[in-house]
């Protein structure tokens, strides 16, 4: 079985973020995404490396990179050793 080593992936252009006792690096994406007549939205999306933070469910709250966010949805990518929380502020 191969077992990657994910720290190359959160060293260059992470943000720190953190969820109760829980501190570590996330990648922070922030999309804008236009909705209609001009109105433009953002959706916030954090990708973080499974067992980070624990518990971390919707309605819960996340410190980004200073700013506070609640969290819409939690999902595993791939192979579940990745996590994405979806944001909003």
């Amino acid at each position: 079985m191969f077992t990657e080593d994910l720290t190359p992936f959160f060293s260059d252009f992470a943000v720190t973020a953190t969820f109760g006792a829980y501190t570590g690096s996330v990648l922070f994406d922030y999309p804008d995404q236009i909705i209609g007549d001009g109105i433009v939205s953002a959706e916030y999306v954090i990708t973080y490396p499974a067992g980070q933070y624990p518990n971390l469910q919707n309605n819960s709250t996340i410190t980004v990179n200073g700013s506070s966010y609640r969290v819409n949805h939690v999902q595993a990518i791939g192979d579940g050793k990745l996590y994405q929380a979806y944001l909003s502020k």
